[in-house]
């Protein structure tokens, strides 16, 4: 009698035949030893489209909605056919006594499996189903799972779990992106516009959006610090320090606070107050999860989610070098633990032999930081296997990631790092009172786990300066030999980095009120570590969110799907705490999957319903066009009217009677507002990536436009270089030296951009000269090429949108309020 395995992969399956013996090749399968060894290739199989259950759901239509079918059906994937047929021919032959589920150990594992054997298997009776649950792809890992195989039947409450996650997403993605989408189309979004909602995609979407709109609101504040250098009995023993209010703050909030401390502890003695010695400890940080390993792949080298995702599986799954990487915990049970000293041993006349021989050197013992059994769900931390890759068999990304993971086991097995944190207190006697100076400074004593993993340069900058304070007693005596006056502003929130909002979505569960919710957001946050790579990529690729080198920022078109949703549900992390801590519970036995999926009905119609009553949106860039309204990005060069954004390109105000033109795609590269704008003020963009010939090849360029208003490249190839022609380059003016338009009012410096308008460089010297940027009673931006053209020229173009009903020009007038005046086009 033969047992069938099924894998979820087939490099998998071909591991776990390999170490069964099982080395004959067939069609779809290998075969020897008692086994036949199959596979899945990821999801074979998927849930029904609407149509697939009525005809009538195929036509987008309110009047269908919601679409709630009866029983779930799956269908087979696209290209799914021809493996489903060697799996049933298998499933249903008669020498085959028992079937083992080998396909990943997990909620997404499990219905990968379930989904294909009610497909293939036997409809009545049929073999006996076993689970194969193993956290390694090593021969000795195999071994030991294939020896203590469990019934398939303990994992029905996982299967259920799973089963009810997709169906939950597909009641809930299906029919509010057809509701909203429809609802869109009604407030006269185009045909093709579609609005797509997912219970983990749409909160996460609103998150970035909430991002934008605190930045959009900051508004930075100034503040001023006064810095001293105290000089003591010699040149090597000084120090600087912070003026610090008996609060504790150093920033004061007016400059004229500033300068009298200045000028009062300016040239004083001073005496050293109180001197606070610390040595402080930093423990050896627990070992990575998935989430915290894309985290610091992203943090040390740029890499997004799903690279880091990818190349952690391909060292789980073909280089065997690593434990199951999509796993949620960051600790080991006790019997994992005490083989990790062994896996340490292996690194010992590697790259890493140092480290090793330091964690070795004390006789490593894992601690309770990382041995916790309660945070062990489905699969421990990911660790290495102990299979030491060959220096050169890992990709690029590959050893990145491996490198991360190896660090990190050897760093738990290091002492901890220890600090000596001091903190120097200066008192400068003043007329009216002592004035407090604070410098604090930290110094590391003891290398411990940061052997392993070095801080970054921004850390190891401070410490650097830390180590630089003198050693001082109290009283003391110095004198202040330098003081100055710092200025600087607040600083706006950061936009999300893919690290950051991986944090975010990690813990979106925190600022819940229940504490039910709260715990269930804990264990998974806004998705699980296995699909937040993807949810991620998803909001990418329909547009909702855009890449600004290692920035994630929300798109006008994703801003506008978040206002538009009128469930507040549908995008904060409370429908995903809800579900996550039903689904939990009917993973332990104790929720039920019928009236879970009852709940998810109602929910589903409450949605459809508040759409349909809902004000239609649309896109804001779209609106913004059809209103007229659209940000002015700058002056056509042909016919110099504004140009503004459109749907597929960027046009000025006279239309189709302007050859003018810049579209939004050149060469398969996005060309966004931002870029048209570089153009439209400056003619030409640095050298850019991202280009795509008509054969597919990428290439670099600069973009020009001409005073025809066309768009070509500049490539900026050398004469003969490579054999190559050199390219024309476009003749201009020799800059000059500092290219900034002098100041009408002092004459001495140059006009920059500030926050509000533009004024002069020289404002800290008294020169008050100002224009703003918003114009006119409708307060019309001005483009910056027609205020580089006022500031040269003393006027601008006439330009259409400063005042009502015609054009208008602004005349530079240093005698009137706001130095412009608006002079109206003459009539003919």
């Amino acid at each position: 009698m033969v047992t069938l395995v099924i894998a979820e992969k087939p490099s998998v399956a071909r591991d776990i035949a390999r170490v069964l013996g099982a080395s004959g090749r067939r069609e779809g399968y290998l075969e020897g030893a008692g086994y036949r060894v199959s596979w899945c290739v990821g999801h074979l199989l998927e849930l029904c489209e609407p149509h697939d259950y009525d005809p009538a759901w195929k036509r987008w239509d309110t009047k269908t909605l919601p679409m709630v079918p009866a029983r779930f059906m799956t269908r087979a994937r696209k290209g799914a056919g021809k493996q489903l047929a060697v799996l049933r021919k298998l499933a249903r032959a008669a020498d085959v006594e028992r079937v083992v589920n080998a396909c990943d150990a997990g909620r997404e594992g499990e219905l990968i499996f379930r989904f294909v054997w009610e497909a293939v298997g036997p409809k009545r009776g049929g073999p006996a189903v076993q689970r194969l649950w193993i956290s390694s792809l090593t021969d000795k890992a195999i071994r030991a799972g294939m020896a203590r195989l469990q019934d398939a039947r303990a994992f029905n409450r996982l299967g259920d779990a799973a089963r009810c996650r997709a169906e939950a997403d597909w009641l809930v993605g299906m029919n509010a992106t057809r509701a909203l989408t429809l609802l869109a189309r009604r407030g006269g979004a185009r045909g093709r516009t579609l609005y797509s909602v997912g219970r983990v995609q749409t909160p996460t979407l609103a998150m970035l959006c909430r991002r934008e709109d605190e930045i959009e609101a900051f508004e930075p504040e100034p503040f001023w610090q006064v810095k001293a250098l105290f000089d003591l009995d010699a040149p090597a023993r000084r120090f600087e320090a912070l003026y610090t209010d008996p609060k504790g703050g150093d920033r004061l909030a007016k400059p004229e606070q500033a300068v009298g401390i200045a000028v009062a502890v300016h040239d004083r003695p001073a005496r050293v107050g109180k001197v606070e010695r610390k040595q402080a400890r930093e423990r050896p940080p627990v070992l990575y999860d998935l989430t915290a390993l894309q985290q610091a792949a992203n943090r040390r080298y740029g890499m997004s989610a799903q690279r880091t995702l990818s190349a952690a599986q391909a060292l789980y799954e073909r280089h065997k070098a690593i434990t199951y990487p999509r796993t949620d915990s960051r600790f080991v049970t006790a019997d994992v633990a005490a083989k990790l000293p062994t896996v340490v041993a292996r690194y010992q006349g590697t790259a890493w032999g140092a480290i090793a021989d330091a964690a070795m050197r004390g006789g490593p013992r894992p601690t309770r930081r990382i041995v916790n059994p309660a945070e062990v769900g489905d699969h421990h931390a990911i660790l290495p296997t102990g299979k030491v890759p060959a220096p050169g068999r890992l990709g690029g990304d590959e050893q990145r990631v491996y490198d991360l993971v190896a660090r990190r086991l050897l760093a738990v097995h290091l002492p901890d790092a220890v600090f000596a944190r001091t903190t120097l207190e200066a008192i400068v006697a003043g007329e009216q009172g002592d004035h407090r100076f604070v410098a604090k400074g930290t110094a590391r004593l003891a290398e411990g786990w940061q052997l392993a993993e070095p801080p970054s340069k921004k850390r190891a900058a401070e410490l650097s300066r830390g180590q630089a304070l003198p050693v001082v007693a109290p009283g003391e005596p110095a004198r202040v030999a330098e003081v100055k006056v710092h200025e600087g502003k607040t600083a706006p929130p950061k936009p999300y980095t893919e690290a950051t909002l991986l944090a975010g979505m990690e813990h979106a569960g925190k600022a819940l009120q229940e504490d039910e919710l709260r715990r269930a957001m804990r264990a998974s946050g806004l998705g699980t570590p296995a699909t937040r790579a993807s949810i991620i990529e998803t909001l990418l690729t329909r547009g909702y969110v855009e890449r600004h080198g290692k920035a994630l920022r929300a798109t006008a078109q994703g801003r506008a799907l978040v206002k538009a949703l009128p469930v507040e549900a549908l995008t904060s992390p409370e429908l995903t705490g809800r579900w996550e801590a039903a689904l939990a519970e009917m993973a332990d036995g104790r929720g039920d999957r019928a009236a879970f999926m009852g709940r998810i009905a109602a929910f589903t119609t409450q949605v459809v319903r508040a759409l349909r009553e809902a004000e239609p949106p649309a896109s804001v860039a779209e609106a913004a066009v059809a209103k007229g309204e659209a940000e002015v990005l700058g002056a056509c060069p042909v016919c110099g009217e504004p140009v503004r954004e459109g749907f597929k390109a960027y046009t000025c105000a006279t239309g189709r009677g302007c050859d003018f033109v810049i579209f939004k795609q050149i060469a398969k590269r996005k060309v966004s507002p931002a870029l048209a704008r570089v153009l439209l003020s400056r003619r030409r963009s640095r050298k850019l990536k991202g280009f795509r010939s008509k054969k597919g090849k990428r290439f670099e360029a600069a973009l020009v436009l001409g005073d025809d208003g066309k768009v070509t490249f500049d490539f900026g190839h050398r004469a003969g270089a490579a054999g190559r022609a050199p390219a024309r380059r476009i003749k201009r003016d020799k800059a000059p030296a500092d290219p900034r338009p002098r100041c009408p009012q002092c004459k001495q410096g140059r006009v920059i951009e500030g926050r509000r308008g533009w004024g002069c460089s020289r404002y800290r010297e008294g020169c008050d000269f100002v224009v703003w940027f918003e114009q006119g009673p409708r307060r019309f931006r001005v483009p910056s090429d027609e205020a580089d053209r006022l500031f040269r020229k003393k006027q601008t173009r006439l330009m259409v949108g400063l005042v009502d009903d015609t054009k208008a020009r602004l005349v530079l007038d240093l005698g009137v309020e706001g130095n412009v005046r608006i002079e109206l086009a003459k009539r003919r």
